[in-house]
């Protein structure tokens, strides 16, 4: 609902990410530093306490969303495309024939299976190509799955993780230790 993204929240991308990105490196691909920038940007697994009454608690939390997606028209774009959703703790949706042969067993864990709906895309590619996926995607599902596009090279990595809340009621828990130690 904000015009705008959040300003980027510290979070912590899992270790899949880095082995994906050192595999990247030694490769030779130029992708790797990007890949290097997208991790460092990740804000998975962002936690805080939320201000509220006293006798609740109220906790915010940023996680993976399921399985991302990803359509692209070359290795490069798609390499970013993965980064991304490897940041974000996420599962990768790829055609069979995209993955690569010599792509680590720890990433290979992480490929959706084939029959998977995705929960998001990423998408590059020509607009007509866009608008044949879309279409295709309507058809094949009931759900919305959001298709997003990079802007100015990246991903908008808060689109690959779903925001959660959680209140606790502490004083229906037991009281609220703070309340409790006002003298």
């Amino acid at each position: 609902l904000a015009a705008a993204p959040p300003p980027a929240l510290p979070g912590r991308a899992p270790g899949v990410a880095t082995v994906f990105r050192d595999w990247l490196a030694a490769r030779g691909s130029a992708m790797a530093a990007r890949a290097t920038a997208c991790i460092e940007r990740s804000p998975l697994g962002h936690a805080a306490e939320l201000p509220g009454p006293v006798g609740e608690r109220n906790l915010y939390l940023l996680e993976p969303r399921g399985i991302v997606g990803c359509v692209a028209s070359d290795p490069d774009a798609l390499f970013v495309q993965m980064t991304a959703a490897l940041a974000t703790g996420n599962r990768i949706g790829i055609a069979a024939a995209q993955i690569p042969p010599d792509l680590p067993a720890e990433v290979q864990a992480w490929l959706a299976p084939p029959d998977a709906a995705p929960s998001v895309f990423l998408f590059e590619g020509e607009a007509a190509a866009l608008r044949a996926h879309a279409e295709r995607q309507a058809r094949l599902s009931p759900a919305v799955q959001p298709i997003h596009v990079a802007r100015g090279g990246d991903y908008p990595l808060e689109a690959l993780v779903r925001e959660r809340s959680i209140s606790t009621n502490t004083a229906a828990a037991g009281g609220n230790a703070s309340l409790m130690s006002i003298g």
